[in-house]
């Protein structure tokens, strides 16, 4: 996938062991020093995210630049409540940017709650439904584990269709702030298939430069594939996800929620307490 920022070796650790120690003391102490040292630490990190081409608007032809932590995801891009990410500037047609991650047999350590996304892609039948929205599905590599970009594009925009939460946060982007929904409610669909031949759903074959929007069944990497098909959480070395049973979902559960500090770019903590449980621990194999 063609990166017009890519992350070169160097940068892959950027500064995740002296943030969250000047984090620990700005929580505990309240320090102005280390206050400083965590906003400053949030701003090299800012100046760090790779920013990819993701997708192809299937209306206008443009390229979806969009920023995308591929380093793996213990940066700060994947903390769900409080993310930490340059501001976008969408294309007009971008309705919702959503996705999915494979997760790789060893997962990274963190101290924050990661929320991926499924491990297979989907697709949200409730935004499909309208007559202007389209889907497109590629791949993209995050660190070790496989990631699948869901970008959703409209024209004219659905302005009273409620959006998706951008992907790995709990809130989407509006004209005025923020808002959010329940990503663990919404009705998913993982037959992406059936979407394909209907021409609602384009995909980007793995590692096309071009981004050449394709509609084939036949061929199609994204079909078939294995894995979790419920919202993965990643945490501290652990992960979980809600059990399919009936419709029924697990709480977030951050076993020790951390937060940065808000501004512009991201929004206070959601402290939501111990796991609960009907969250089962998760064997990827």
């Amino acid at each position: 996938m063609a990166s017009p920022s890519e992350p070169d070796a160097m940068s892959r650790r950027w500064t995740a062991e002296p943030y969250y120690e000047a984090l620990a003391r700005m929580r505990e102490t309240g320090d102005a020093e280390a206050t400083r040292a965590v906003t400053s630490l949030e701003e090299a990190y800012l100046e760090s995210v790779p920013r990819l081409a993701l997708a192809r608007c299937p209306f206008t032809g443009a390229e979806l630049i969009h920023s995308l932590e591929t380093r793996g995801l213990d940066g700060l891009w994947w903390r769900y409540d409080n993310p930490v990410r340059p501001l976008e500037e969408p294309l007009p047609t971008l309705f919702a940017l959503t996705g999915a991650v494979k997760l790789a047999r060893e997962v990274e350590r963190f101290p924050f709650l990661c929320k991926p996304g499924p491990e297979v892609p989907f697709v949200v039948p409730r935004l499909l439904q309208a007559q202007s929205m389209r889907a497109v599905v590629s791949q993209v590599e995050i660190g070790s584990h496989q990631g699948f970009a869901i970008a959703y594009f409209a024209d004219p925009i659905a302005e009273a269709l409620t959006r998706f939460n951008d992907w790995g946060t709990d809130h989407y982007e509006t004209v005025d702030g923020w808002s959010s929904m329940i990503e663990d409610v919404e009705r998913l669909d993982f037959d992406v298939g059936s979407w394909i031949s209907t021409g609602k759903v384009a995909w980007i074959a793995p590692g096309d430069r071009e981004l050449r929007l394709r509609d084939e069944i036949d061929g199609c990497p994204y079909l078939g594939l294995d894995g979790r098909r419920s919202f993965v959480r990643v945490q501290g070395g652990d992960v979980w996800a809600p059990k399919p049973t009936g419709g029924k979902v697990g709480r977030d559960a951050p076993k020790d929620p951390v937060g940065g500090t808000p501004d512009a770019r991201s929004r206070p903590p959601d402290l939501r307490g111990t796991p609960p449980e009907d969250e089962d621990p998760f064997d990827p194999h």
